[in-house]
């Protein structure tokens, strides 16, 4: 992926419905770890089709590039099962975001597996904004 690496001006990255695995997070978000610019990131899985398979693994290598990029305004993570610990990671990065400037954290149909009655949490409506 050598075009990721040298280009500084991606803005949007919509990979969603690509049967992304945990080795394809770690490609793409280790190419794209110098790129700033990236505002909307898409890994949402559309109506079950190709879903992205992401576990933890793929989930801290996002949650890696995310605390550099201090820029991103969406992020859409739309029916990925993320897990409780994907979840918390995802959380804790976004609440140290410094520059975002909107809350895009998607919940169209969001498959997060919460063990609900630990967190509290019944619904991403429930989650707080990460965003001012």
């Amino acid at each position: 992926m050598p075009e990721i690496r040298k280009s500084k001006s991606i803005i949007e990255l919509n990979l969603a419905s690509n049967e992304i695995s945990n080795d394809g997070m770690i490609v793409i978000f280790q190419n794209l770890a110098d790129n700033d610019s990236v505002i909307s990131i898409n890994l949402s899985t559309i109506d079950g089709v190709a879903r992205n398979r992401i576990s933890q693994t793929g989930i801290e290598e996002l949650a890696t590039y995310l605390r550099k990029n201090n820029f991103i305004e969406m992020l859409d993570l739309s029916s990925i099962s993320l897990g409780n610990e994907g979840l918390e990671a995802i959380c804790d990065t976004l609440s140290g975001a410094q520059n975002a400037r909107s809350n895009q954290l998607s919940s169209r149909g969001a498959s997060f597996g919460l063990e609900r009655e630990k967190s509290g949490v019944h619904n991403t409506d429930d989650l707080p904004s990460f965003f001012s």
